[in-house]
């Protein structure tokens, strides 16, 4: 918990530091978390979903991990329950610029999480006995 804190004030000073120096309303800012916070070890299951207030699963609930993006010009925000993965950051941040990757002869091998409803997302897991899921 004590990363999480750092992050969000880290996060909160950046964008005071952008809106400060007049960057902000022509800055487009990506945050993703790159993998799950929460060792099942460490965190009972009941207790993280009663703090979070969801039905928290230690298997599958720690790989809903945060992807936001702000891109100036957008009226409102907007919470998307699609699932995805890194490969679909480059298509969704193109789109929300204004940009298609394959005008520019860029290949993107993940979709656009705004225009699609479905995805599949491959996954990588280490297991010191080799395994994949």
């Amino acid at each position: 918990m004590i990363a999480a804190n750092y992050t969000d004030y880290a996060i909160g000073q950046l964008i005071e530091g952008l809106k400060r120096e007049g960057l902000w309303d022509r800055t487009t800012l990506a945050v993703y978390g790159d993998h799950y916070g929460l060792q099942p070890d460490d965190n009972d299951p009941q207790w993280v979903g009663s703090v979070l207030g969801i039905q928290y699963d230690s298997r599958i609930s720690r790989m809903n991990i945060p992807f936001i993006v702000h891109t100036p010009g957008q009226p409102t925000g907007k919470r998307v329950e699609q699932v995805g993965g890194q490969l679909d950051m480059l298509p969704t941040i193109a789109n929300l610029l204004g940009k298609k990757p394959r005008d520019a002869g860029v290949v993107a091998f993940g979709h656009d999480l705004l225009n699609i409803d479905r995805n599949v997302v491959g996954s990588r897991y280490y297991l010191p006995t080799g395994s994949f899921f």
